[in-house]
């Protein structure tokens, strides 16, 4: 009995012991996973937003050169402001690609020091686009003490070439300060690493240094298994035995870690062997049964006890001190909710002391559409027993929120569902970026396509006026032909107009802008205004004198308050008023979309219609877009004015809402220019002296039509359809007076044949015949323009002011006959 009193005892402490031992290698690996469970959730964000800035830097910058965008110290505002918005960003670099910094969120001008040929991301981005490129850890050039590491993008041109990078700094010292509240143990260990090895970042205490993991280590050999798992090592950084769990960061070559010591793990093991021990020696005194009841009781208090004493202290750190929004919540048996403990996060967010929450029901605490989609989630995580992400919006302390909330169900023995906590996340600013991304790449998609399409139908309209143009010199005198003619004529025309309105939403129509009195413009054009709203509109007119003069189009700005009056017209079917004002207003820090900082001057059109809602409001620019009935308008109206804004470099502002009516302001640039006396109309250029024409155009009814044209007014004409033939008879043909040339043609456009043709002939006069308004950037040729679609009058006009009388036969001449005469 005594050996078995002895034995008895000493194999139940050995059981117990290994027992014990496995629970707490099973306790740190199930600590483990959930720490870099919260790690990737919060890496995640960060890289999510720092991929969004990257987005609103390109679009900031786009069509500015890098010498415009080294100049531009309010570029250099708007960096510095996304900078201070963000802990986790040091700075935002622009490096151009010749690997100089060119603009910075923390220098301005950029110092020339800022030079990167040997930084990876440079490297590696001007090869090719790899999309988001994380970058190695460097000391910074300016606090050689601190480490930093990139988040670069490239930028491209169209043609797709290398243009630059755009950079940001993050300092892995935002990393190891979140990391400090997840620590349980003074060896505990977080990591942000490359999937390289390179270790980014690392907590609680920040690096001082890069630090690279050798290829053989046991974290290389972990990740090329699978994104996610666990393993044991020892640390190459501190030499420390450690349980890690790591998680890749999709979509990201990175790896969140967090590492638990052994010795901790074994600490807690060895408490409760000592108290095993103490047990067991006095279970040596007693008897056999008396002894196992006891070592059973004492081993299973204990357990339960150092299990809840540490869980309540992880527990009360992370829950008191986590930036994440955490929401505790009871499962009641009737399967109703009810709040049971808030972190100070959430109550920040939302605006509420934890007394209004605690104890109350999801509806109860959140009246309205919040309370329901809560109310919705629980009963799906209850029912699913699995974690529930979703969006909840509401209004906060600080205005309006959007997080992204993920429910998990905490459940009993039984397996069933008594507790639920909620971890949110703000990503209010997330989804304001992103709509403000979706509609500028909109608005931008519609330009370039109503661009190409008004392009298009103005070469079909040339063909078109020109041919009836000289139609109606050769029919009899009928007036019925002649009404016919005119009809059609009218026809063109009327798509001539059509053309311009979507070349001035694409901001390509042909202004002709100088400094305007607009106050006086206004008061110019008042019966007009009043004429075409009708007796049942009451006109009131806040035109102040002595503002600053506007650079603008005078007709364009005409033709849009035209529109704007009409529209509101159309909003107010049994009468109204509207008011037309003009303030001259200082613009700072960019705090109206679209306009830079700067004087401006703001003409406002405010009626008393029926308004707009909301998705009317969002699409009211958009071409063809129109809420009047079939035949009512061609929904083109607000488009122009909106290009005619932007192309003017100012904005057009809408604000409406259902029966309170609309008002839009149109933001015009103030110029320190003299305004010019009013144009008296043009006298007529006479017609030029018969004169050979070399005529270029790729499409073959233009060609024939621009070729009759010119017959009629008496000139010698020698066509072709591309620049290479047109070169081959400048070099050996007979003498030319006027060359008259396309500019959208393949192969060579019209202003690189006009530069070829230079240097060939320098004393050639050259016309060149387009459908844009502005030539492409870089283009220093300085040539008179003739707008498609033209009449043979505006074609006569132009030729007359160029070439000067000469002696010359009629003739139509072409490629094959010039040929066959040599």
């Amino acid at each position: 009995m005594a050996v078995a009193a002895v034995l008895v005892p000493l194999a139940l402490f050995l059981v117990a012991a290994w027992e014990s031992r496995s629970q707490r290698f099973q306790e740190a690996e199930q600590l483990v996973h959930r720490t870099v469970d919260v790690l990737r959730e919060h890496a995640g964000r960060v890289f999510e937003t720092q991929s969004l800035v990257l987005d609103r830097v390109d679009e900031r910058i786009r069509g500015m050169s890098w010498s415009e965008i080294a100049a531009s110290e309010e570029l250099h505002r708007d960096l510095r402001a996304i900078d201070g918005k963000l802990d986790q960003v040091d700075n935002v670099w622009l490096i151009d690609p010749e690997a100089r910094g060119r603009a910075s969120s923390n220098f301005f001008p950029a110092p020339a020091s800022s030079y990167v040929p040997d930084r990876d991301y440079f490297v590696a981005l001007k090869q090719k686009d790899e999309g988001i490129y994380i970058g190695q850890s460097y000391p910074g050039r300016s606090n050689p003490g601190s480490v930093f590491f990139n988040i670069a993008r490239r930028r491209s041109t169209p043609d797709g070439s290398f243009d630059g990078i755009i950079v940001t700094s993050l300092q892995p010292s935002y990393f190891a300060a979140f990391y400090r509240p997840l620590i349980s143990a003074p060896k505990d260990t977080t990591s942000l690493i490359r999937g390289d090895g390179t270790v980014l970042a690392r907590g609680p205490e920040s690096l001082s240094h890069s630090s690279v993991l050798s290829q053989d280590s046991a974290f290389m050999r972990a990740i090329r298994n699978g994104s996610h798992g666990l393993y044991r090592t020892v640390s190459q950084v501190d030499g420390v035995e450690r349980i890690y769990a790591f998680r890749k960061l999709d979509p990201y070559p990175l790896y969140v870690t967090f590492g638990h010591p052994v010795s901790a793990i074994l600490a807690r093991w060895h408490k409760d062997l000592m108290l095993y021990g103490g047990v067991t020696a006095a279970a040596l005194f007693a008897l056999l049964g008396v002894t196992a009841v006891a070592m059973r009781r004492a081993r299973h208090e204990r357990q339960v006890f150092v299990r809840w004493r540490e869980s309540e202290a992880r527990y009360e750190a992370l829950f008191q001190q986590s930036p994440t929004g955490l929401l505790l919540s009871t499962v009641r048996d009737d399967g109703s909710f009810a709040f049971e403990e808030i972190n100070p996060a959430l109550c920040r967010t939302l605006g509420v002391a934890p007394e209004a929450i605690i104890g109350r029901a999801p509806r109860d605490a959140f009246p309205g559409e919040l309370g329901s989609t809560i109310q919705d989630a629980y009963a799906r995580c209850v029912s699913r027993r699995e974690p529930v992400e979703y969006e909840a919006s509401g209004e906060g302390f600080d205005g309006p929120f959007t997080r992204r909330v993920i429910v998990i169900p905490i459940m009993d023995a039984q397996g069933r569902v008594r507790k639920l906590l909620g971890t949110s996340m703000d990503i209010t600013q997330t989804r304001q970026l992103e709509e403000q991304v979706r509609q500028m790449q909109k608005i931008e998609a519609v330009g370039q396509l109503t661009g190409g399409v008004a392009h298009d139908f103005n070469n079909l309209l040339m063909a078109v006026i020109g041919n009836l143009d000289l139609l109606r010199k050769r029919i009899p005198e009928d007036p019925r032909a002649q009404r016919y003619l005119d009809g059609a004529l009218q026809g063109a025309q009327r798509g001539a107009a059509l053309t311009q309105r979507l070349l001035a939403f694409a901001r390509r129509q042909d202004l002709q802008a100088r400094a305007v009195d607009v106050a006086t413009l206004v008061e110019g054009i008042k019966d007009l205004l009043e004429r075409s709203l009708g007796p049942r509109v009451k006109v009131r007119y806040s035109l102040p004198s002595g503002l600053s003069p506007a650079k603008i189009d005078p007709n364009q700005l005409e033709l849009a308050l035209l529109n704007l009056a009409v529209n509101a017209r159309d909003a107010m079917p049994m009468g109204g008023s509207l008011s037309v004002e003009l303030d001259e207003v200082a613009v700072a820090d960019a705090r109206i979309e679209g306009l830079q900082s700067g004087r401006y001057l703001c003409l406002r059109v405010t009626d008393t219609g029926t308004g707009m809602d909301e998705e009317t409001l969002r699409r009211a620019v958009e071409p063809f877009f129109s809420t009047k009935g079939v035949g009512k308008g061609t929904g083109l109206g607000l488009s122009m004015v909106y290009g005619l804004a932007a192309q003017s470099g100012g904005a057009l502002r809408l604000s409406s809402a259902l029966g309170k009516g609309t008002t839009a302001e149109l933001w015009l640039p103030v110029t320190e220019a003299a305004m010019e006396a009013p144009r008296r109309t043009a006298s007529a250029v006479p017609a030029a002296a018969p004169s050979t024409i070399l005529l270029v155009d790729d499409d073959a009814l233009i060609l024939m039509s621009t070729a009759s044209m010119l017959e009629d007014l008496g000139h010698t004409v020698i066509e072709t359809e591309s620049g290479t033939k047109a070169l081959e008879m400048l070099r050996a043909g007979p003498p030319v007076d006027l060359l008259l040339t396309d500019y959208a043609m393949p192969g060579m456009t019209g202003l690189e044949l006009a530069r070829a043709a230079l240097v060939l002939r320098p004393d050639l006069k050259i016309l060149l015949a387009t459908g844009y308004a502005d030539l492409p950037e870089g283009a220093t040729l300085d040539l008179p323009r003739l707008p498609k679609p033209y009449t043979q009058d505006q074609l006569a006009a132009q030729i007359g002011a160029l070439v000067g009388p000469q002696d010359s036969s009629s003739k139509v001449v072409s490629l094959q006959e010039w040929r066959s005469a040599e």
